[in-house]
C-alpha cells in the first residue's frame, strides 16, 4: 500500500513540522500522549514513518489508513 506525505499527514494529530519534508506527531497505533511519531517524506519511497516508542511500521500505516476512511463517512 502507497500512501504520500500530505495524506499521512491529513490523518494525524498534533503534526509539528521539525524540517524541509519533516514532522512529528501523535503515533495512531497506540495511545501516544507525546508525538512519538516520525514522519519524512523519502528519498527512494514515498514515507518514513518511524514510532520511538516501538510501533511497527505496518501498524501505524493501518492506523492512518484506518482513520482516513473513517473521516470519509
Amino acid at each position: 500500500m502507497m500512501i504520500d506525505l500530505d495524506l499521512a499527514l491529513d490523518n494525524l494529530d498534533n503534526v509539528a513540522r521539525v524540517g524541509h519534508d519533516r514532522f512529528t506527531a501523535r503515533c495512531p497505533a497506540h495511545d501516544d500522549h507525546n508525538s512519538s511519531l516520525s514522519v519524512a517524506r523519502g528519498s527512494t519511497v514515498t514515507l518514513l514513518l518511524k514510532c520511538f516508542a516501538g510501533c511497527d511500521f505496518r501498524d501505524i500505516l493501518a492506523a492512518i489508513t484506518a482513520k482516513g476512511a473513517n473521516r470519509g463517512r
